[in-house]
């Protein structure tokens, strides 16, 4: 929804001067936090505590997600 609002509201403006206009680009990071929230932070943990990986950060998610399965799904081997 907000998102939606956000685009309404810079429908009118040109393409090249977004690029680097601050106020669209908050006015998207807030528009976008809560999916940002739900669907990419939950896989960020091992990032997140070790910093950049660059090649291994596929193997990485792959291990949050994981995590996030035993200790947030309750799911136990």
């Amino acid at each position: 929804m907000m998102y939606r609002l956000a685009c309404m509201f810079f429908r009118e403006a040109k393409l090249a001067d977004t690029y680097f206009d601050r106020e669209v680009e908050q006015a998207f990071m807030t528009a976008s936090k809560t999916i940002y929230q739900q669907k990419t932070l939950p896989y960020l943990l091992i990032a997140q505590r070790v910093g950049n990986m660059y090649t291994t950060s596929l193997y990485g998610g792959l291990v949050s997600y994981l995590i996030r399965l035993v200790f947030v799904l309750d799911i136990i081997y």
